[in-house]
């Protein structure tokens, strides 16, 4: 498409200097990077003699008929890891984050082997069905050598119930006891004192305050380090150990090696806010699991973008442009295809085509890229957790349909690394309505227009060519996607298939620094609007909510209408099967009473369920 005429405005400044002066936390930037984060048992069988290790019980073969196999290791190791660095360079990734490696020990714990690493024995010694130092070694070297980075997955917060120091007298301190020298459960997960001394999964729980154990726990990372030449630490479990230990922790390694040593830490809340406490610990990086579940909720269950842009407002406001690893699944959730009944693999796409081109550090779950399997953390029966389902052995082939969800991930990741703009800027919003969402990223060498539709309908959406936050002064070519882009007066008119994206190049002058844009009330044609209805006579329309599923389970106000002494809620939803709770004077949540459907809520007590045809 032909170049637009400019228009000269005074004091116009372009997109990368508005947003280019906001501060740089390390002077590396790890935003280059794309990470792709395996379980080393799950990944590849390099030395299928090492998969019995020490106890022949501890590898049972899945077959796909027998489930309670992915309780056992699988066979996978650092040889298969190494044979398949070449895919994974091919794959684009420039980074692999290595489930922790230690030595775990040769019992199960209540039916559950440690084939995912974190029950150590010996943080000095590689578990012997994932291979030896030397195996790791060769890994590091060959890594390097394809320009992948290696960052090891730390295990500081508990130990395996049967470690030699659970007995030991001379290292009864090193561990968070009651009185009777007993290890307790967390029973309050708003006591932080119990999050961070409570034994997470019945696991003995490390007393990180001990000085003896954060002399330990340094010198024999350091240890690690030294050894093998790796590139940073995924640093496990943040939340349940002492902020005093990650801040000393953090700055001994940096001192040591360098702000180049990449140190990311995992802190699994769902609310921005509660992330806070941890940006001004010597962290090169955190996980954005609340961004995590802000993706879940749009691209997977049926959200609104609106409610994404909340999302990354608050973020926006509470991150303070800290650096955040992104992600759309990893080991401890369910993979994101899970419970999507009709165009799985096209919203996964669409997720990854927001993930790779939106601010952050994109991490990418082995499997995938492939759009590997998975099913619910429980088992919809017993209610017995069954995290494993979401844990499948790597095939050692693919089919078409994982062939060719392959080839739209590489693409997609191609798009990411030969596009400084997608990795150097932020957002800034020029248009969001009910399901379409269209921002800029710039920087001083490029400026992309990204469009995201994510409906199951095609949709045409127009935005003004300039108003009083920018000036579109150039259209240029489409370099991602297949949609359509006109402009006529003072409009751009885009048009995009449904669950697509597309990427154009443009030429855009921004005048103000605010990135958010005003929501267009526009539902897409994909959406319906479903009645709840309450009976309780004393509340008033504004006494009633509604939390979800499709709301990221954060209580939303829809409009509401009296009818006697009924309240009716009228909620535009899209078709699917969702979850949800009512919410009454901003306080209480509780079931539907007139719910068709029930199930039993994780959290405690019941969640409704509405299927939308």
């Amino acid at each position: 498409m032909s170049k637009l005429s400019k228009w000269m405005l005074p004091g116009l400044l372009a997109l990368f200097l508005i947003f280019g002066c906001k501060p740089i936390k390390n002077n590396y930037l790890w935003q280059n990077e794309i990470i792709y984060f395996l379980l080393i048992d799950r990944f590849h069988n390099g030395d299928p003699t090492n998969d019995r290790g020490n106890n022949p019980a501890s590898h049972v073969t899945y077959d796909g008929t027998n489930p309670e196999a992915l309780k056992t290791y699988q066979g996978g190791d650092l040889q298969g890891v190494i044979q398949r660095l070449d895919y994974l360079d091919s794959l684009g990734i420039t980074a692999i984050w290595l489930s922790p490696f230690f030595d775990n020990s040769d019992s199960d714990f209540v039916g559950w082997w440690p084939y995912h690493g974190y029950h150590p024995v010996d943080f000095y010694s590689v578990d012997e069905h994932f291979g030896t130092i030397a195996d790791l070694k060769e890994l590091v070297n060959e890594a390097h050598r394809r320009g992948i980075k290696i960052l090891f997955d730390m295990v500081f917060n508990q130990v395996a119930a049967n470690h030699p120091w659970v007995t030991d007298p001379g290292k009864k301190d090193w561990f968070h006891r009651t009185s009777e020298g007993t290890f307790f459960p967390i029973t309050d997960w708003f006591d932080q004192a119990q999050i961070e001394r409570g034994a997470l999964h019945g696991m003995p729980d490390l007393n990180t305050e001990n000085p003896e154990v954060v002399d330990y726990l340094t010198q024999m990372s350091q240890f690690w380090i030294d050894q093998t030449g790796c590139d940073g630490f995924r640093l496990d479990a943040v939340k349940h150990v002492s902020p005093s230990f990650w801040d000393h922790f953090n700055r001994t390694i940096h001192q040591k090696y360098g702000n180049r040593f990449f140190v990311i830490g995992e802190i699994f809340w769902g609310e921005p806010e509660r992330l806070t406490p941890y940006l001004d610990i010597d962290f090169n990086a955190l996980f954005d699991i609340p961004g995590y579940y802000a993706i879940k909720n749009t691209f997977g269950q049926g959200g609104s973008i609106g409610d994404l842009s909340d999302f990354r407002k608050q973020a926006d406001h509470d991150y303070n442009s800290y650096p955040m690893a992104t992600l759309i699944d990893n080991h401890d959730v369910v993979r994101f295809n899970v419970g999507i009944q009709s165009h799985a693999d096209a919203k996964q796409n669409l997720a990854l085509n927001y993930l790779l081109t939106s601010p952050g550090i994109p991490v990418l779950y082995y499997g995938t890229e492939i759009g590997l399997p998975g099913g619910p953390l429980e088992n919809p029966i017993t209610g017995d957790p069954q995290d494993y389902v979401n844990r499948l052995m790597f095939p050692d082939s693919l089919n078409l349909r994982e062939s060719r969800i392959l080839e739209e991930t590489s693409a997609l990741i191609r798009l990411r690394k030969s596009s400084p703009a997608l990795t150097k800027s932020p957002l800034f919003e020029i248009y969001k309505d009910w399901g379409v969402y269209a921002f800029l990223r710039g920087n001083i060498d490029e400026q992309l227009l990204v469009v995201l539709n994510n409906a199951a309908t095609s949709e045409t959406v127009s935005f003004a060519m300039k108003n009083d936050r920018y000036a579109f002064t150039g259209l240029g070519d489409e370099v991602w996607g297949s949609g359509g882009m006109i402009a006529t007066g003072d409009s751009i008119w885009v048009t995009l298939q449904p669950f697509s994206a597309a990427v154009w190049s443009v030429d855009v002058a921004v005048v103000t620094a605010n990135p958010w844009t005003d929501f267009t009330e526009r539902y897409t044609g994909d959406y319906q609007v479903a009645i709840f209805k309450y009976a309780q006579s004393e509340l008033s329309p504004d006494d009633l909510a509604i939390a979800g599923d499709f709301t990221n389970w954060k209580p939303k106000h829809f409009p509401t209408q009296v009818d006697g002494d009924t309240l009716k809620m009228q909620v535009p939803l899209r078709p699917g099967s969702y979850r949800y709770k009512l919410v009454l004077n901003n306080r209480d949540w509780i079931s539907d009473p007139l719910a068709r459907f029930q199930e039993a809520d994780p959290y405690g007590g019941q969640n409704s369920v509405i299927e939308i045809p």
